[in-house]
């Protein structure tokens, strides 16, 4: 069984990040490149990975971008993400 946690708002999404562990994830929607997007959020090594999709696009590769800094991941998805925020934490 997976257990995913709803993120209520952006400040929560923060928190949640900057304590983010290896064997968890975060699934978020919003805008990327002026498509419509889902936006799935890793850690690895010190360093954030994300995963861009186009949501409802069957058989595309998406993007792939790496963050070191969080306040780099922190202004992306600032302007990235749907508000209010839509997120869950798995």
């Amino acid at each position: 069984m997976v257990y995913e946690l709803r993120v209520k708002s952006f400040e929560q999404l923060e928190g949640l990040l900057e304590g983010l562990e290896v064997d968890t994830g975060v699934r978020a929607f919003g805008e990327f490149r002026g498509r419509k997007s889902v936006i799935f959020i890793t850690r690895h090594s010190g360093k954030y990975h994300l995963w861009v999709r186009g949501r409802g696009r069957k058989g595309e590769k998406g993007s792939f971008l790496d963050f070191d800094e969080f306040k780099d991941l922190h202004a992306f998805l600032e302007r990235a993400l749907d508000r209010p925020v839509q997120a869950r934490v798995y």
